[in-house]
């Protein structure tokens, strides 16, 4: 091995400790006459149950919208949920207008609830806090929008 690559992989191996716990490190051979070297995988390693529940989705007998289904849910985006509470200060008016409708149905559970304390918690000079009688309201067009 030359000064060069001593020198990388003494970087590399400093860096131990840094790097997540996701990467890890595989030994690679592609010649007999070449020692193992230890190799970092690019990208975030998946848990092996998960890829053992994804893997059949990949059967050319299965269908787009089937594996779509069969994912985890999603979670929506900072921005979306920011947006959605920008449109809640205006009240629970709000919840037949389409836009907001689209944003409550790309919330998961956990969300859904981070968004309902916030707006019992609105501060009065930016606008009204919601009643429980308008979180439950939410939460009942969240759920016909979940199916």
């Amino acid at each position: 091995m030359g000064a060069v690559d001593a020198d990388n992989r003494a970087a590399v191996e400093s860096c131990d400790g840094l790097m997540p716990p996701a990467i890890t490190i595989h030994t690679v051979t592609t010649d007999t006459s070449l020692s193992q070297q230890p190799m970092r995988r690019a990208g975030v390693g998946v848990p092996r149950h998960r890829l053992e529940r994804l893997r059949p989705l990949l059967a050319d007998d299965v269908s787009p919208e089937r594996a779509w289904h069969e994912l985890p849910p999603r979670v929506a985006a900072v921005s979306t949920v920011e947006a959605l509470m920008y449109s809640l200060r205006r009240g629970v008016d709000e919840l037949t207008k389409p836009d907001t409708l689209r944003r409550i149905s790309e919330l998961e559970s956990g969300q859904l609830k981070a968004v309902c304390r916030r707006l019992q918690n609105f501060n009065s000079e930016i606008a009204i806090p919601w009643s429980s009688d308008e979180v439950t309201a939410l939460i009942e067009r969240w759920r016909e929008l979940h199916g």
